[in-house]
């Protein structure tokens, strides 16, 4: 089975098109995973037609209405995909930060994402939950990636899960976007992967993809970028 991954499409306001050879390979996938920063519902109507089954969840950028979970899982011959923006992680966010604080106050909330080393704990984590435990209400919540109310019995609750979730039995990937950079990665028994920005959108140095092979199991994971 093949799943193609991509992320961080920003359009109209970053970008204004996915490369054709990104149309492409979406359209050829069985499965396409969209990992947050649509930006727009017709943006997010354009992968729908050309994927032939799509998967996503709401990155900080897109509207509160865009109709998205904020987690969400793909089952692929025998791999668990989980599929996160990355911009918060669930585990350790600061529930007293509400819907309107100030952006230096945010940005520098505790669970908040601000390097690469946060945004992997954060992908890492949530899909340790995941694996242990499912999408539960708590951690959907939890994983607003924007300033929100979260209550803290819901923060308390995914700190407890993760604190006692095992590493995954089989293989599970987490796949995150928000960084706009690739990733490739292991953490504590999950294969981590960002597929950078779609459509080369800003920050991003590059446009890329990742399509992922699954099998009895296995993975196989290809990065594309759109000149390559």
């Amino acid at each position: 089975m093949e799943l193609a991954i991509v992320s961080d499409s920003h359009i109209p306001e970053r970008a204004d098109a996915i490369p054709e050879r990104f149309r492409e390979r979406v359209a050829a996938a069985d499965h396409t995973l969209h990992v947050g920063d649509v930006q727009t519902p017709d943006a997010l109507a354009t992968f729908r037609d050309l994927a032939g089954e799509l998967t996503g969840v709401r990155g900080n950028i897109d509207p509160a209405d865009i109709g998205l979970p904020t987690v969400a899982t793909v089952e692929a011959a025998g791999v668990t995909v989980v599929a996160v923006h990355g911009a918060v992680n669930p585990a350790t966010r600061d529930p007293t930060i509400g819907p309107d604080p100030d952006p230096d106050d945010w940005m520098a909330a505790e669970g908040v994402v601000a390097d690469g080393h946060d945004w992997l704990a954060a992908v890492t984590t949530t899909a340790r939950v995941v694996a242990a435990e499912g999408v539960t209400p708590e951690l959907e919540r939890a994983c607003v990636p924007v300033p929100a109310e979260v209550e803290a019995a819901d923060a308390d609750a995914v700190a407890a899960a993760a604190d006692r979730a095992p590493d995954p039995e089989g293989t599970v990937v987490a796949v995150g976007g928000h960084s706009h950079r690739v990733v490739e990665d292991t953490r504590r028994g999950v294969t981590v992967l960002n597929p950078g920005t779609v459509t080369g959108a800003d920050p991003g140095p590059r446009t890329t993809m990742m399509t992922v092979e699954a099998a009895d199991g296995d993975v196989d994971v290809t990065l594309h970028e759109a000149d390559g």
